[in-house]
């Protein structure tokens, strides 16, 4: 009897060992498929002979303008205007549109609307003519669909002038600050 009570105790004790094993198991998260960051990306100012300054939002990287026919860039900037990496800016699927809200506050992607390139900067920022200076338009987000099929939601922080050249003075780039949060996971939902 004695043999069998013990028995019993070593059985019951492996199911408890094995049973809290595999909660643990369970109780693993998974990884993140939301990534909220920062960048700062310099664009030229000059808005007609000046190139476009190509930017990757996963490696927070400028792409060579020798790249810009591949997937390896999300959006690209020239003065105040916006491309996404798609026809006939790049081969990619991208599209950008500007829509109301805050980063918190748009949990969503749209799912139509997007356009190839945004060329009226009114869209998402202000232009003040006295100072001839830019700043961001409150409450308006910039939303990618990126080369690959993945959801942006874009926020700019300030728009600075860098070194300013020639007769009037005018810059020659700007400097654009924005937090941003990518959907990895290819749904639309931030």
């Amino acid at each position: 009897m004695m043999k069998q009570t013990l028995g019993m105790a070593v059985v019951a004790i492996g199911l408890i060992i094995s049973t809290t094993a595999c909660e643990k198991k369970n109780d693993a998260t998974p990884a993140p498929t939301v990534t909220t960051d920062s960048a700062t990306l310099t664009v030229s100012a000059d808005a007609v002979n000046g190139s476009y300054t190509y930017f990757n939002l996963r490696t927070k990287a400028t792409v060579t303008s020798a790249q810009q026919q591949t997937t390896n860039w999300d959006f690209g900037m020239l003065f105040t205007n916006l491309v996404a990496n798609a026809t006939p800016n790049g081969p990619g699927t991208g599209g950008v549109q500007v829509v109301d809200g805050t980063l918190a506050g748009v949990t969503a992607a749209p799912e139509t609307g997007y356009v190839a390139t945004i060329t009226d900067y009114t869209q998402w920022a202000n232009y003040n003519g006295t100072t001839r200076t830019f700043s961001p338009r409150p409450g308006r987000i910039i939303v990618f669909r990126t080369a690959d099929n993945k959801y942006v939601k874009l926020e700019m922080l300030a728009a600075d002038y860098g070194p300013l050249a020639g007769t009037p003075p005018r810059p020659t780039t700007i400097i654009y600050r924005f937090r941003y949060t990518i959907q990895t996971n290819g749904t639309r939902n931030f």
